[in-house]
């Protein structure tokens, strides 16, 4: 079985997720930001910054060939999503097949191809237009980038209240946003929001089974996530 989990920076996928690996030993923690040592830990040893091999680039659109119509849309749509969507489609598909093979665990996935793009928004300080773009053309883009949540058995979207979030930062990274920033930050994080509620809804009328988690309180947010990763 597989399950993704996905959300906006900071809402605590990750500690959901390995609290509860730590006591489900049946499920594995595919932490695709880790991709360098899954898929090829020599490779990347000499090419840190790039995609991938090139051998392995081609045999995914030889395996999937839907995925040249996908960037010829990109292409002319927006070329900057079209290089983060290649990457981490790359990166998805490949750290998948890695661990499958080593692993016969159920896999829980931390971040996703969608999440990943959605983390390329520039907040309306530092481009307005961009910002305001992406208000006018998300749900265009969910639609487009649905086919990439095939083969998973449950999606979990995991958001958290705009009035917290700033709180989160504080306890993880060294803060140093100033007023306009910090409020720019918000905007952006309450936006994100919505691209994940109404990703949600085309989820679930695409039939893809989903989960929504508020993580307002984590010991409860907890325990939701563990019902719905366990009634799957």
């Amino acid at each position: 079985m597989k399950f993704l989990v996905i959300g906006s920076p900071y809402t605590g996928k990750t500690s959901l997720i390995e609290k509860f690996v730590k006591k489900n030993k049946d499920y594995f923690f595919l932490d695709i930001r880790n991709y360098r040592n899954i898929i090829n830990k020599k490779f990347y040893k000499n090419n840190k910054h790039k995609i991938g091999p090139l051998l392995q680039q081609l045999q995914l659109l030889f395996i999937k060939p839907k995925l040249f119509f996908i960037l010829i849309f990109f292409l002319f749509f927006s070329p900057r999503i079209l290089l983060r969507f290649w990457k981490f489609y790359f990166i998805q598909y490949f750290s998948q097949k890695k661990i499958l093979i080593l692993r016969k665990k159920k896999i829980i996935q931390d971040e996703g191809v969608v999440k990943k793009i959605y983390d390329g928004i520039p907040d309306i300080v530092s481009n307005k237009n961009q910002f305001y773009w992406w208000k006018k053309n998300y749900r265009r883009i969910n639609k487009k980038l649905l086919f990439t949540f095939e083969g998973y058995d449950k999606v979990i979207v995991v958001i958290a209240p705009v009035k917290n979030i700033i709180s989160r930062i504080k306890k993880r990274d060294h803060y140093l946003l100033n007023k306009i920033q910090k409020k720019a930050y918000l905007k952006k994080f309450h936006l994100q929001n919505i691209f994940y509620k109404d990703l949600i809804k085309l989820l679930k009328k695409n039939n893809v089974k989903t989960a929504l988690i508020n993580n307002n309180d984590f010991k409860e947010s907890y325990t939701n996530f563990c019902k719905a990763l366990q009634n799957s």
